[in-house]
Formats: C-alpha cells, structure tokens, sequence
C-alpha cells in the first residue's frame, strides 16, 4: 500500500479510531485525597500502615509552618486519556495503515471472511484490544478459541492468536485450532507474529497474510502531531 508523507490514505480512518477510544472512559486518577499517605490524611487519625506513624510526626511538624495550605482544595493535575499513549498510538496507527479504509475493516465482518496479520513482534493483546475499542463502526462481540458467546447481538467476530511452536504437539494444536476456526459460521481473525511456521498444507488452504504496516514516516508524524498537538496553535488532525 502506497503512502506519501503529505496525504496518507488512512488518516480518515485513524482519526475516527482515535475519536472512538477517546470517547471510552479511562481509568480513574488516584486523587492526592484519596492517597492515605498524603499530608492531610496524615495528620488526622487515619492509619493505613503502621509505618505510617514515622511519617506522621514529621509531617506534622513541617506542616506546622504553613497551616493554610490544608484549607486549599487539591486538583488533580490532567494528564493524557490511559489508552492514548504513545505506544499504543503507534500500534493504532500501524493497524489503520495497514487497512488504509473503514470499509477495509468492516470486510473483516463479511460471512467467511478470513484475515491473517502477521504483526512480528508487536503485542497481540494489545492489536485485538484496538480491534475491539476502536477500529470497528459497529458493535461487534468478539470471540476466541476457548469462548463463542451465543445470541450476542450485533456481529461476531472469532479471534485467535498463534505463537510459534515450540513442540510437537504444539504444531498439532495450532492445526486443531485452525481447523476449529475454519469450521465455524463466523468470520474469523489469527493474529501470529509470523505464518511461516504454519504447516505448508495448511497455509496453501489460508488467504495471504496481510502484514503489519511499519513505523513509517507518516506513522511518525501522525504520531508527533498527537503527542505535541497541545503546543500547536489551533486544531491538529492526523
């Protein structure tokens, strides 16, 4: 897939992603209120620790010499949305460069599709999780080798991850696991950092994988563009 550095195709689709795991709710921020080792919860009779009673003495007397700041209200400092870190930016990124449109990610969704990624050595976990929060326009249930939901609503989609054997039998349950997945109604998505290993039999029967996009130039700026957007005057678009 061909991009350039000034109009990359997939910068719709990662901007709408973006928008989408922007719009999830991030883990909550330990406020300094609810530390029981903050200054203020030390001075009162609140005792979490026992070690905490060292602590307390000396707090209490430094504190002695500025009884006003208890009174001021403690705001959390903001700090960037849990699932828009640069790595997991990067990882997005790659993904939609990778499929370059929506309607590219909805095929996946299409009865008997079948899609092989070779992702190397980026974290699997971690490209279903986006697969899941942000890539998708519609609701969709996912499963895997071990759980198929039933009645879910919306579409399904079977996703399995292949490591590389390391035995014998490990060939023979990776065979299992694919035949498994073929046989089932839904579409289905294998993630493995490599398909060479895959038995060639099996892998003459199998779509050609598609691989992950690289950390390319438009990735980074993309990148740089988001992570820096705060210092730039006016919106910034990846």
């Amino acid at each position: 897939m061909t991009q350039t550095n000034t109009e990359a195709t997939w910068r719709p689709l990662a901007a709408q992603a973006l928008e989408r795991l922007r719009s999830l709710p991030g883990r909550p921020r330990q406020t300094e209120e609810d530390d029981p080792f903050t200054e203020e919860a030390l001075l009162r009779d609140e005792e979490p620790l026992r070690e905490s009673k060292a602590k307390r003495r000396v707090i209490a007397k430094t504190s002695q010499t500025d009884q006003s700041d208890k009174s001021k209200k403690r705001i959390p400092k903001p700090r960037p949305h849990p699932r828009t870190q640069p790595r997991d930016l990067t990882l997005l990124f790659r993904l939609c460069a990778t499929f370059e449109t929506q309607s590219n990610i909805n095929k996946m969704l299409n009865p008997g599709a079948l899609t092989l990624i070779e992702v190397g050595d980026a974290s699997m976990n971690a490209i279903l999780e986006l697969f899941e929060t942000a890539l998708f326009d519609k609701e969709v249930t996912f499963g895997s080798d071990t759980f198929l939901p039933k009645g879910a609503p919306g579409s399904t989609l079977l996703a399995l991850t292949l490591m590389e054997p390391e035995y014998r039998r490990d060939t023979r349950d990776q065979r299992s696991k694919i035949m498994a997945a073929l046989e089932s109604p839904h579409p289905v998505l294998l993630l493995a950092p490599s398909f060479g290993h895959v038995p060639r039999d099996m892998l003459n029967c199998l779509p050609t994988p598609q691989r992950l996009a690289p950390v390319s130039n438009d990735v980074l700026l993309a990148l740089t563009r988001e992570v820096y957007s705060p210092s730039v005057s006016g919106p910034v678009t990846v």
